[in-house]
């Protein structure tokens, strides 16, 4: 298929973030032995980009809890709350818009450190990645001790998971379980977001840029998710519900390019997209990488312009429909789960949405949950596994 083709596919099938908690991995599951490798780095690229942007939409004008529960929300719920959706939805995507360009900025300078801050932090990875984490919990130090148990529950589970041949490819509902299920759970008698006045958004250049940087850094370990990095990157600067949008965003952003950037700077695909175009290229020259990171960046650009001139009509849409597409946003996750995993994902995404509710009612941070991944990381990168499935299994 010629990449042109494949571009505006890539395109379209991004256009699938509207519906969510739909990942790319499982969209790249279903479509990619359509395309030639060549193409297929594309679509991947422009699907990956666009699908980031056009998720935008849901996490901020869905999900928004009830008043029982407003305390769960989420920084960019918090905003829709108050009647300032539009302004967190523009917020974000500005955010992107000016990560991205930074992260071509920074490019020159990765290529010389990442490689080499790579190939030093190998003998110590578990090490850094428990003192990140340490950090992370210390900023949240009030409310310790629920953290630490729903990080430590989460990362069991998602240890026995991929430990053990209960089901192919757990991850899907294992994820839709932790964050997607309980999102929609505690939205269920929430009032939908109304769009706001048309508010001038300015980002922060400090935060955009640190954002950046944090995205930038990402590859070197495993399991850095844009939640993790924030939380991480936030202690550094005076915390507000904008400001962890304005750097969440760039970090989103950045992550994302030196995700596919980190195939050829060190050989290490960090996203299922990335892998895609990893398995797909025939070797990591950079003229492939320039394709790579054209067709994401054509892709983004329009997906952004996009949203960005029709946000206030998408807000009016979901501000109509309500609590409705909540409802069916639920029945939808369900069904995609059975159809992709069968008994044994639905009893994933079951007892994943049982811990994936903790933080709402322990009061403490829903990013505490990526233990299910972070936790695993660390046990096999300290040589640990063996003697926990053991200890598990006796």
């Amino acid at each position: 298929m010629h990449e042109l083709a494949a571009l505006t596919l890539g395109f379209a099938a991004g256009a699938l973030g509207l519906a969510p908690f739909l990942h790319t991995n499982l969209i790249l599951e279903f479509t990619k032995n359509v395309f030639a490798p060549a193409a297929l780095t594309v679509f991947a690229s422009a699907l990956a980009f666009s699908h980031a942007a056009f998720e935008v939409i849901p996490s901020v004008f869905l999900f928004i809890p009830s008043g029982d529960d407003a305390l769960s929300a989420l920084p960019a719920h918090s905003l829709a709350m108050k009647g300032k959706a539009l302004f967190a939805a523009r917020t974000v995507l500005h955010s992107m818009f000016l990560a991205f360009l930074a992260s071509v900025a920074l490019l020159p300078l990765a290529l010389v450190v990442i490689p080499a801050l790579f190939e030093a932090a190998k003998p110590v990875s578990a090490t850094v990645l428990a003192v990140l984490v340490a950090a992370v919990f210390l900023q949240d130090a009030k409310n310790l001790p629920a953290g630490l148990f729903v990080f430590f529950l989460s990362g069991l589970f998602g240890f026995i998971l991929f430990s053990f041949p209960v089901q192919h490819e757990p991850l899907f509902p294992l994820l839709s379980g932790l964050f997607g299920i309980p999102s929609v759970l505690l939205s269920l008698g929430g009032k939908p977001a109304a769009p706001g006045r048309d508010e001038k958004v300015s980002p922060d250049a400090r935060l955009v840029c640190a954002g950046t940087a944090a995205g930038m850094f990402s590859p070197l370990l495993p399991a850095l998710n844009p939640a993790f990095l924030s939380a991480l990157a936030l202690g550094f600067f005076e915390k507000s519900q904008t400001a962890f949008l304005e750097i969440n965003s760039a970090i989103v952003s950045s992550k994302l390019f030196y995700d596919f950037a980190s195939v050829f700077m060190i050989g290490k695909a960090r996203s299922g997209a990335a892998a895609a175009v990893r398995e797909a290229i025939s070797s990591t020259g950079w003229s492939q990488f320039i394709v790579v990171l054209a067709a994401g960046a054509a892709a983004f650009f329009a997906s952004l312009a996009l949203l960005f001139f029709a946000s206030k009509k998408i807000a009016a849409v979901v501000a109509v429909l309500g609590g409705r597409m909540n409802q069916a946003i639920l029945a939808v996750i369900v069904a995609a789960v059975f159809l992709y995993s069968g008994p044994a994902g639905l009893f994933t995404a079951g007892v994943a949405s049982c811990i994936g509710l903790l933080p709402a009612l322990l009061g403490t941070r829903r990013s505490h949950a990526m233990g299910a991944l972070i936790l695993p990381s660390m046990i096999y990168s300290l040589g640990f596994s063996s003697e926990i499935m053991r200890a598990v299994t006796a």
